[in-house]
């Protein structure tokens, strides 16, 4: 039997006489250039077949050199091309026999489901649209109302994952399925703190075991009635005493404060007085000694503080508070000394200054004391009498010591006083006697003007205003102790 293919060209009827140049593969059924391949080169678009008039006529040949995917063998496909170059493009397959075509058909094997077909809610998708049911989904979870459980709600429909929020999420008629591993009847989105221990909810009863039983965020709740952060089951041997509890320091009350199942004996108060001796009580035989007791001078040491026995004498001047001495701490002071103008009572006879600040009239200020004395005499003279009472004339800190001594001076005598400011040393510069660094000032206007050698300073001049004059005058004047 003889093949003929005729192309322009190219007759392969009757072999070649003369033979071609072996070196140049040509299209003629030959493995011209002796490389074992047959017509190499003649395969255009590279999918291993050569073009049909270049293959011998007992093998397949392409009938598209131009297109790789058209070959002998290549799959058929739905494009109106003759891709396994059987002559003829693709035959119309219906396989489920619903009038569509497989090539149209989105599901050849269902004939519910084809182009053109109403969709119904099947949970099919019977038009083809990409999607099922999408007429019958009113939620917009692409699952359609004849199988959501609820096509009001886009979170719950039959592919949805179940979530502990106490509703059916997935549709299978179960709440909250998964989430009550202790199987206890409570999930965890329901108040189960601890989904591993079944003797854990929140309808447990409370025990006293270190555990949160009933889930109400305390650990045994309602077994530390006394408030003191110990609960009976943690140690507390006293639970309705909030002093006593394991791990308390033991305290001087009485009771067994650490728990220890000891009271210490010096924690009594054997005499009722309601200091144990362990509170200083130095005789706990007798209520009338303890530390709150004032010391009498009876031979006992009835404080209990040795400090202010009736026998000590604090100050060293040979006397104590019981023979007499009315400030043990200050040894000048005393049944031995003598009375000074000081506002104190030096000698201890309950009086003041008496008969000492020679006719003067001694009245207390804060901190200070003042002698106010009415025998008009010299600023010199003056200023000696107060040195010779351990005084200096007075010194005004502020307009209120100045207003106080102004008033009561007045009370005396409605005149001028000497005080201490003075200008003797320098002229001009004025100082305070005793050398009181107060720069407090309260000159009339005017004032001073050294009119005649005015070097000493007198108030009560103008009003409450001051004056200089000669210290030669003759004035009433005013001593100062500061305590």
């Amino acid at each position: 039997m003889m093949w003929f293919f005729t192309m322009a060209g190219c007759d392969l009827g009757v072999p070649p006489t003369d033979a071609p140049d072996a070196a140049v593969e040509i299209c003629n059924g030959l493995d011209d250039d002796g490389d074992s391949l047959i017509d190499e080169d003649i395969d255009g678009d590279g999918d291993g077949v050569p073009l049909s008039i270049c293959e011998v006529p007992t093998k397949d040949v392409d009938c598209n050199d131009a297109d790789p995917l058209v070959f002998p063998g290549a799959p058929e496909l739905c494009n109106g091309l003759d891709d396994d170059c059987d002559g003829e493009p693709e035959r119309p397959v219906d396989l489920d026999l619903d009038g569509v075509d497989a090539c149209y058909d989105c599901d050849d094997d269902d004939p519910l489901s084809a182009p053109g077909l109403e969709d119904v809610c099947d949970g099919i998708d019977n038009d083809c649209s990409g999607l099922a049911d999408e007429a019958f989904d009113a939620d917009g979870d692409q699952v359609g109302a004849c199988i959501d459980c609820d096509d009001d709600d886009p979170l719950r429909h039959p592919l949805a994952t179940e979530v502990c929020d106490s509703r059916d999420n997935d549709c299978d008629a179960l709440v909250d399925e998964g989430f009550d591993k202790d199987n206890d009847g409570v999930q965890t989105c329901k108040g189960d703190c601890n989904d591993d221990d079944p003797a854990v909810g929140p309808w447990q009863v409370e025990m006293c075991d270190g555990v949160d039983n009933d889930c109400n965020g305390v650990t045994d709740d309602g077994f530390d009635l006394d408030g003191d952060g110990v609960s009976s089951c943690d140690g507390d041997c006293d639970d309705n005493d909030p002093l006593s509890a394991g791990g308390f320091v033991e305290e001087c009350d009485g009771v067994d404060s650490d728990c220890d199942g000891v009271i210490p004996a010096d924690e009594t108060d054997a005499d009722g007085d309601g200091w144990p001796l362990c509170a200083e009580d130095c005789n706990d035989a007798d209520s009338r000694i303890h530390p709150d007791q004032p010391e009498a001078c009876d031979g006992v040491d009835t404080d209990c503080d040795p400090a202010t026995s009736e026998t000590v004498d604090a100050d060293g001047d040979g006397r104590t508070t019981c023979t007499g001495d009315c400030d043990d701490n200050d040894g000048a002071i005393g049944p031995h000394a003598t009375e000074l103008c000081n506002g104190v009572d030096d000698n201890c006879n309950l009086s003041i200054d008496e008969a000492a600040c020679d006719g003067c009239t001694v009245v207390p200020w804060e901190d200070s004391v003042h002698a106010y004395c009415p025998t008009a005499v010299t600023w010199d003279l003056a200023s000696a009498t107060c040195q010779g009472w351990g005084m200096e004339l007075v010194a005004f800190t502020d307009a209120a010591e100045e207003l106080w001594v102004h008033d009561q001076a007045g009370l005396i005598w409605a005149t001028s006083w000497w005080a201490a400011l003075n200008d003797v040393a320098s002229e001009g510069t004025w100082v305070w006697a005793g050398g009181d660094p107060s720069t407090y000032r309260n000159w009339a206007p005017g004032e001073p003007n050294d009119a005649g050698g005015e070097d000493c300073m007198t108030f009560r001049w103008s009003g409450i205003n001051w004056n200089d004059m000669p210290c030669s005058a003759a004035l009433p004047y005013v001593c100062e102790v500061v305590d």
